[in-house]
């Protein structure tokens, strides 16, 4: 990694959106934390109906009769 002078560091221009740009984007990033939040939630749920499900199949005890 080359080392870069103070002077040339300082004179590099770093963007900086507006604030109510970077609010725009905090707000959409809350949102999918909390869209991906329940779909974790989901998958943990399928996971355990799916396990459930599997267990009856294998003991014999699945019903498939109401199905189709």
């Amino acid at each position: 990694m080359l080392n870069i002078s103070m002077k040339k560091f300082m004179t590099l221009g770093i963007p900086c959106p507006q604030i109510g740009l970077q609010k725009q984007f905090a707000a959409i990033v809350e949102q999918v934390e909390g869209i991906k939040t329940r779909y974790q939630h989901s998958l943990t749920e399928l996971e355990a109906l799916y396990g459930a499900l599997s267990q009856q199949a294998f003991k014999g005890e699945l019903d498939l009769s109401r199905i189709g």
